[in-house]
């Protein structure tokens, strides 16, 4: 499923969710920044360290917890959580914890995707019956039913994958796609699809690829998840790999990261295709990418995190363009480089897509550091050239004051709604140490 915007496409699990949803406070001119609420670090009754993009669904949202509640994991297991907007302006939002997470059906979550008929699917780094991750399937409370969660896939840590990192995405026929960092039949990270299963039936899953740094110098250990493209295929980043070096001395060969894509097969007995898009350097192409978002004509568009090898990068947010034609060189365009002053440094979440006050299409993103306070982190904006030829525009929409605990660090994960406010998740800092949720009118 994708929603269309003028000139870019998002796709379901990674993109743009327009929300039906009124703020308070839209028309103010100015930023502003509301946490809507603190989570309790070290608290067994709730979690904290939020570490994902908020998705909404049915007025309310929904996120997970890196942390926390009474599981028997050290700092707790995770929780899954709703927050509710206040009823009247002025109000108090409010928490629900829809799940706790132990260790025997996953632990450690890494955010949820809204599903048919609300259901939220979802990832644990870790638990499950051989401690190497799940995927599972939260159906929301209703109509005074509790919310209940089923554990669709358990990892093994052999070759079907082990230690997702990210959450999954819904393609055809309610398939889930998603990656693990580890496993498969050289232990380098995995691609996987996974069919639910009908009406309580077993899920199914399928290994897709497996990475193979040894297979001409292929990408591994993919940390972010995938999007789904035109005819079905998968684009996605790996976190080391490739052809670009990035640590000196003996481990000179460990790769700065890829941009991959993997094409279905023709038959139904044929196996996915993987094609390196993009070998990142850590020059002025940045390395380390996290996720990425797709747009008009399978346009990619993402960020790095950056490298220490010199000259120093604070991280990157680049596009890139199909060929022409087929066979051709996908193109890599540097929107902007992050200098770790004013702009900020390190991103470590995707792009979303939003539209600007005049109804032209642009981008936002978070750095988890950097800014000109106390390292607090920023939110910024990307727009694109308003003439051929031209350079993206970035601008600080909002810097994150590290030298008071309420804005210890910047956001996770950012979604866009109604009137352009912007909703986001940060791990760390609020009055209760635990991290916050937050809106953000520009």
């Amino acid at each position: 499923m994708t929603v269309r915007l003028p000139s870019l496409v998002t796709t379901v699990g990674t993109l743009l969710t327009l929300l039906v949803f009124t703020t308070y406070a839209e028309a103010q001119p100015t930023p502003t920044l509301t946490t809507l609420y603190n989570f309790d670090n070290g608290s067994s009754t709730d979690g904290f360290s939020p570490n994902s993009a908020l998705v909404f669904s049915g007025g309310l949202f929904y996120g997970t917890s890196a942390y926390g509640g009474p599981g028997a994991c050290p700092y707790g297991c995770g929780t899954l959580f709703s927050l509710a907007p206040p009823t009247e302006p002025g109000g108090s939002w409010s928490e629900t914890v829809l799940h706790f997470f132990s260790a025997r059906e996953g632990a450690y979550p890494n955010g949820v995707t809204l599903g048919p008929n609300g259901v939220l699917y979802g990832t644990t780094s870790s638990g499950g019956s051989s401690n190497q991750g799940t995927v599972f399937a939260l159906t929301p409370p209703s109509n005074g039913n509790p919310a209940y969660l089923k554990v669709l896939h358990t990892f093994t840590g052999g070759s079907d994958g082990a230690t997702p990192n990210a959450g999954v995405v819904i393609g055809k026929s309610g398939l889930l796609y998603g990656t693990t960092s580890l496993g498969g039949t050289a232990n380098q990270g995995t691609v996987f699809s996974l069919a639910p299963g009908a009406s309580g039936g077993v899920a199914t899953e399928t290994v897709l690829y497996s990475f193979n740094f040894a297979n001409v110098n292929d990408g591994y250990g993919p940390r972010a998840g995938v999007v789904i493209g035109h005819d079905g295929v998968l684009y996605g980043t790996t976190e080391f790999g490739g052809n670009g070096p990035c640590i000196s001395g003996s481990d000179q060969t460990i790769g700065c990261g890829t941009v991959f894509a993997l094409t279905p097969p023709k038959s139904p007995d044929g196996s996915w295709t993987e094609t390196i898009l993009h070998n990142f350097t850590s020059g002025g192409d940045g390395g380390d990418p996290n996720g990425l978002i797709i747009g008009e004509g399978d346009v990619l568009y993402g960020t790095t995190y950056g490298e220490s090898l010199p000259p120093i990068s604070g991280g990157t947010a680049f596009s890139l363009t199909p060929p022409s034609s087929t066979g051709g060189t996908w193109t890599e365009t540097v929107l902007h480089t992050f200098g770790g002053g004013a702009d900020g440094i390190a991103p470590i979440a995707s792009l979303v897509f939003a539209l600007d006050p005049s109804g032209h299409p642009m981008l936002y993103g978070s750095t988890s550091l950097g800014g000109l306070q106390c390292n607090g982190g920023t939110v910024y904006s990307l727009t694109p050239p308003h003439s051929p030829g031209g350079g993206w525009t970035e601008k600080v929409v909002y810097t994150f004051d590290g030298c008071i605990a309420d804005e210890e660090a910047g956001p996770n994960g950012l979604m866009v709604g109604k009137g352009g406010v912007i909703w986001g998740t940060r791990g760390v800092g609020g009055t209760m140490l635990g991290g916050t949720a937050f809106s953000l009118i520009p």
